[in-house]
């Protein structure tokens, strides 16, 4: 962690990013989102499974719930839309009127890229694909994403296919997915059909097990992905 800190610290155009947290924070999910001023780029990131407790949310009746990441993922096996996949589609809501606030700008065009690493990189392909049909007769362009960018996501259950199979034809070109080409994560399921997908070699690494699939460990020593 300490490595990316300094690689973004060191990068002027992150630098001008300004971290916002939406107002229900302690309610949704443990993700974040990005605004830049100068240009009205909006970045929301999903995050992965980094912590071994469970997490809380508000279900509509205003309950609070826990659940675990690790449930939600198996359970992503066999259903169309898990509970934490609805979440995030709420989070990026919350996400996108806090920025339009943020920015002043109640309804023009902003520039959308959702991204994510392990169950985030699902949660944000999951966003994209489904964020249309979602949102029913409250549809609104001007807030859809732009693109997403996946980093080593696990992929998405038979019924989510064949539900979203006219989504995914027409949005899955959104779509980039960064995978090491030793994956734990990123080949366990149903991978997106149409979405790009790039594969990074770690050449050497000391890291084994699940360590391989930390995301610095697709990075070389100047912040880059590696060949």
């Amino acid at each position: 962690m300490d490595k990316i800190i300094a690689f973004i610290e060191n990068d002027s155009e992150l630098m001008k990013l300004q971290m916002v947290y939406p107002s229900g924070r302690d309610n949704t999910t443990s993700s974040v989102y990005f605004v830049n001023t100068e240009t009205s780029e909006v970045y929301v990131v999903y995050c992965g499974n980094y912590i071994a407790g469970n997490y809380e949310y508000k279900d509509e009746d205003g309950n609070i719930n826990s659940n675990s990441k690790w449930i939600s993922n198996m359970k992503g096996a066999v259903e169309c839309d898990t509970v934490e996949q609805k979440l995030a589609v709420e989070f990026y809501n919350n996400a996108i009127s806090a920025a339009r606030n943020v920015l002043n700008n109640e309804d023009g065009d902003i520039d959308i890229t959702v991204c994510g690493h392990s169950t985030g990189g699902n949660q944000a392909q999951y966003v994209t694909i489904a964020y249309e049909k979602s949102q029913g007769e409250n549809y609104s362009q001007n807030n859809d994403v732009d693109r997403c960018v996946s980093f080593d996501g696990q992929g998405f259950s038979n019924e989510f296919i064949t539900k979203y199979y006219n989504d995914i034809q027409k949005r899955s070109n959104k779509i980039t997915s960064y995978e090491p080409t030793l994956s734990y994560v990123g080949s366990l399921l149903n991978s997106i059909p149409g979405a790009k997908r790039k594969y990074i070699h770690l050449g050497n690494t000391e890291a084994f097990g699940i360590g391989i699939h930390m995301p610095a460990e697709m990075l070389d020593e100047n912040g880059g992905f590696k060949k």
